[in-house]
């Protein structure tokens, strides 16, 4: 079943001491992180409490003892403590597993790519090697790609982008002279974040492919903006790394804003 199934994190809870075999036979068919949750089913120990009864709460024992082999086996797990018999746990331990999930979705994270990085950039490099290491596979779309995307958008689709974004609240557009040609990019981007199937992924405006492009001739902001909304972000200048620290902030959090931080203000913190 795991083997088949696209599962982000596994978690494990215990209910008394158990051999760690059992889990790991199962375990063993995935790769996903490992959260052990240390349920405890009771909040307080009774003054007389005998052997007999002790021994059946004894979950963090059960934990412990997978948790060696775990460490053993240098596989990545966390263990977290929380009642259900506290509401108030339930968000330490969701937080626990949310941030495991995101962790072990990059392993089958797809990230479009459509420009290489701006030469001299190496802060924003990123090797299939690096990529592999985090189970991340890279699509690059080249210019024909782009071009046949951006001439399948017709001016009647572009329009009735713009209409519905300057109907929506909280929007203010003052459409300029590259208005029509932003919203066919926009919806060109969005086909080919479909096509193949992105979580993810990078543009560089500042080459042949857009800007210098004399079929396109702008930059992607609306498309990019748009894309992201939509819960698939899309970094800038090549910046892949960027992209997959956008991708885990929206899934940990549920947003994500791609933004540069030129300057402080010192004088004023």
């Amino acid at each position: 079943m795991l083997r088949e199934e696209p599962v982000d994190a596994i978690v494990y809870a215990p209910t008394m001491v158990a051999p760690p075999a059992w889990p790991l036979h199962v375990m063993v068919a995935s790769a996903a992180p490992v959260v052990i949750w240390n349920a405890l089913q009771v909040l307080t120990l009774e003054r007389d409490l005998d052997h007999p009864r002790a021994t059946i709460n004894t979950t963090q024992v059960g934990c412990l003892m997978l948790a060696n082999v775990l460490v053993r086996q240098r596989r990545w797990s966390h263990t977290v403590t929380g009642s259900p018999l506290r509401p108030t746990d339930n968000a330490a331990v969701l937080q626990v597993v949310r941030s495991a999930a995101t962790a072990g979705s990059l392993r089958r994270a797809v990230a479009l790519r459509i420009g290489d990085a701006i030469p001299g950039y190496d802060d924003v490099m990123a090797s299939p090697g690096e990529l592999g290491t985090l189970g991340v596979s890279e699509i690059p779309v080249g210019k024909p790609e782009l071009d046949a995307a951006f001439d399948a958008i017709d001016d009647a689709s572009a329009r009735r982008l713009l209409d519905t974004l300057a109907a929506r609240p909280g929007w203010r557009m003052q459409a300029g002279e590259n208005a029509l040609s932003s919203a066919r990019l926009a919806l060109a981007l969005e086909g080919l974040c479909a096509r193949h199937k992105v979580s993810c992924g990078t543009i560089n405006c500042h080459g042949e492919l857009f800007r210098n492009n004399p079929k396109i001739g702008i930059t992607a902001c609306l498309g990019m903006s748009l894309m992201g909304e939509r819960g698939i972000p899309l970094s800038c200048t090549g910046d892949l790394p960027a992209g997959l620290a956008m991708l885990i902030a929206e899934r940990l959090s549920g947003h994500a804003l791609y933004c540069e931080t030129y300057a402080p203000d010192l004088p004023r913190g």
